[in-house]
């Protein structure tokens, strides 16, 4: 998303709140200030309503589609669960050297089941899980 929609002024609390203002009748002073001030621009108020309608649909949409994405990621789960390392399995590419070995002794230090999969020969240690 771009980071122009996470801007604070087209959030959804500041959207929502200038168009209650701008359609409730008790905020009379301020909907004339906002007139004028639209007024210089060559804007009518029906047209900033209409632009703050359809910016709370799209913060509406958005803040659905984050809730809906983090509760998939949490296997349709409300409660977050905890990791449980010894019960997870983990493909490592390229984890014979470099970076990828690293992330193998990580990975095997919290007792995840590692599977390394390279061109190069796993290294002695490695085989043997003597991790320093």
């Amino acid at each position: 998303m771009s980071s122009l929609a996470r801007t604070p002024i087209l959030s959804l609390a500041t959207t929502g709140y200038l168009l209650h203002v701008l359609t409730w009748r008790g905020h009379g002073k301020i909907r004339a200030r906002v007139d004028q001030y639209l007024a210089r621009f060559g804007f009518s108020h029906e047209q900033l309503v209409r632009l703050l309608k359809v910016l709370v649909a799209l913060n509406i949409v958005r803040f659905a589609n984050g809730f809906l994405t983090d509760w998939a990621r949490n296997n349709w789960l409300f409660k977050r669960q905890q990791w449980k390392w010894d019960e997870e399995i983990a493909v490592v590419t390229g984890g014979s050297n470099g970076i990828g070995s690293f992330i193998v002794r990580g990975l095997a230090a919290k007792g995840v089941k590692v599977v390394v999969v390279d061109i190069q020969p796993l290294p002695e240690e490695l085989e043997k899980r003597t991790f320093s």
